[in-house]
């Protein structure tokens, strides 16, 4: 039976008195010396602590583990996991025999994590065991390859997952697994295993061309074909410039050249993106950029924050980061077309036009489960700690690997925090959601419907994106109109929807900005900079569909409605270009829809 910890009272501010400090401070050390490379000093670190601390065991073998993890010592791994009896630790355990080919043994471990486990951890176990169970005698090979990435050995795990994801016997399936492998092996540096998969690939799944053109520009990044792979990622930006961010900077953390680098994240305001300026050594600063990046499910840079990523686990609170489970599958739904730019702005010398927009657009298709880090279009819910749940200075928004068997989610909705590790990977069941519904319309306060609507917005974003959005317009419409982020965040989601949806990016945008004070320094910088460019770039859009009614109608009414637009494109877009000139950003894109929508020149000036 596993020694369960019922909260993680001692760390944080000291609040067990002298043996709690001391327990922390232990825990910064390590930390700081396991960033600093010095790994053999972090685990004597937590070896010393462990003397003074035997109560401490459990909480200290996991950071043992992923300390050993970002070590790549994956045998003491395995020990130290074991160690810590818990569910994580079983996960963490499980693997490592699953890569020594130990497979009873691990699924005796995955079936013990399903049972005493919960949230991440759970449902990570109970999908190794589904591969595992299967027919299919591949799947097993996939669960092995797949729990060597887990466990950080990268390169090998791609080497060795080309063949077994080419065996697959369903073609859906293996076109799925094809691209996730390839996205992998190109961040990976294993430039001939993507493209050996992307050529046995044929049509790329769903929705998924444009990471397939984006794989395609890193491999020819990669085998030195600059113009290229150049060119393909320039298309990108235009057709995709939320989600192609992601690709420049993965791009930029494998390639060993800093002035290409550079180029591929120019004016791109992330965390990450900063994380390969450091890398490039054009930025001061430390962090262990690649190792985060690779952690992310897909390979790429969305989760990398700040660059503890790889260790799956938050160091300090145990939480379940997004990359504790290598598990991926592709959103199912087709994109629709996005707003276009206008032929105004289609210059070649405009490629690049589309600034991507910033440190709070990042991992794609989940929820970040980092404090500090806000996911893309994503909404995380405030928590809602459980009663006599408290641990003063510490963020308990994030699922713990801590919480007892007995509060383990069931069918019901009465305890909001526990649902939140489901909701996070949109895993809520239908009951679960019927009875957040009918809660919503019983609670008896604004803050109490507040609370249940992000929980549902969380869980719909994962698993149904278009549900994600009828949630978002109803809380804004309904429960919590002074959020500026989620008014940020919706209007981004509107403005890839086309022209038709216009009108409602203006409208959001301009709500966001009337709330913008709630925001500082580099965060207010690049948010309201989005804003303006939104604005604008909807402005041109009404004013270029108002264009081509008129020339086939010739109607007086169209073209009093086409002029309104191109007023307003002027007006929003010299608002962004004097923002952006302000704030040290790319003025280009700005001055050139700004000149084209105005009489004279003079009123964008270009200095």
């Amino acid at each position: 039976m596993h020694r369960w910890i019922s909260g993680l009272v001692c760390l944080g501010i000291g609040a067990c008195g002298d043996s709690g400090d001391s327990l922390d401070l232990s825990v910064q050390r390590a930390h700081s010396l396991m960033s600093e490379g010095l790994f053999r000093e972090s685990d004597g670190e937590l070896l010393r602590a462990l003397e003074s601390h035997p109560e401490a065991s459990a909480e200290l073998s996991l950071r043992r583990t992923l300390l050993a993890a970002r070590h790549g010592d994956i045998e003491s791994v395995g020990l130290n996991a074991r160690a810590s009896n818990t569910s994580a630790g079983d996960l963490f355990a499980a693997e490592v025999l699953l890569v020594d080919l130990q497979t009873e043994e691990a699924k005796r471990l995955f079936h013990r994590a399903v049972e005493q486990g919960q949230g991440s951890v759970q449902i990570t176990a109970e999908h190794y065991l589904q591969w595992l169970d299967s027919d299919d005698s591949s799947m097993a090979a996939l669960a092995e390859v797949t729990a060597l990435w887990a466990l950080g050995d990268w390169a090998t795990a791609c080497d060795e997952a080309e063949e077994v994801v080419k065996g697959l016997r369903d073609e859906e399936l293996r076109r799925s697994k094809s691209l996730l492998w390839a996205s992998r092996a190109v961040a990976a540096r294993r430039p001939d295993v993507a493209q050996g998969l992307l050529d046995d690939m044929g049509t790329p799944p769903l929705g998924q061309a444009w990471r397939f053109q984006a794989i395609q520009a890193m491999i020819w990044l990669a085998d030195g074909r600059i113009d290229e792979s150049r060119d393909r990622l320039d298309q990108l930006r235009v057709e995709h410039p939320v989600e192609v961010e992601d690709a420049l900077v993965t791009a930029c953390l494998t390639t060993e050249e800093p002035a290409i680098g550079e180029e591929l994240i120019r004016g791109i305001d992330s965390i990450e993106a900063d994380l390969c300026r450091v890398h490039h050594g054009v930025k001061d600063g430390e962090g262990a950029a690649i190792a985060a990046q690779l952690s992310c499910v897909t390979g790429w840079s969305g989760c990398a924050g700040g660059g503890d990523a790889d260790l799956r686990l938050d160091w300090y609170q145990l939480y379940p980061r997004p990359t504790l489970s290598p598990f991926h599958e592709w959103p199912t739904v087709e994109p629709e077309t996005p707003l276009p730019i206008p032929e105004q702005v289609q210059e070649a010398a405009l490629v690049k036009q589309v600034e991507p927009v910033g440190t709070f657009i990042q991992a794609k298709g989940l929820l970040p489960e980092t404090p500090e880090i806000d996911g893309p279009e994503a909404v995380r819910p405030e928590a809602v700690r459980p009663e006599g749940f408290t641990r003063p200075g510490a963020d308990m928004q994030q699922e713990t690997v801590w919480v007892p068997a007995e509060k383990k989610v069931e069918g019901l909705c009465h305890d909001l925090f526990a649902l939140e590790a489901r909701a996070l990977l949109g895993k809520l069941s239908m009951d679960q959601n019927a009875c957040l519904e009918m809660r919503l319309k019983t609670a008896p306060t604004m803050t109490e419907k507040g609370k249940v609507s992000r929980l549902e917005m969380v869980n719909a974003y994962t698993s149904d994106r278009a549900e994600w959005a009828r949630l978002v317009k109803r809380h804004l419409e309904e429960f919590d109109s002074s959020d500026p982020d989620l008014s940020l965040k919706y209007a981004l989601y509107l403005s890839q929807k086309g022209p038709s949806r216009a009108t409602e990016v203006v409208f959001w945008a301009e709500r966001a900005l009337e709330r913008r004070s709630v925001w500082s320094g580099d965060n207010y910088k690049s948010r309201v900079n989005t804003l303006y460019k939104l604005r604008a770039a909807a402005g041109q859009s009404m004013w270029k569909a108002a264009s081509d009614e008129y020339a086939a109608t010739h109607s007086n009414v169209v073209k009093e409605r086409m002029e309104n637009h191109r007023t307003n494109t002027k007006v929003w877009a010299r608002e962004w270009l004097e923002y952006a000139r302000a704030t040290g950003r790319d003025t280009t894109t700005a001055a050139r829809l700004c000149r084209s929508a105005a009489a004279h020149s003079e009123y964008c000036p270009a200095g």
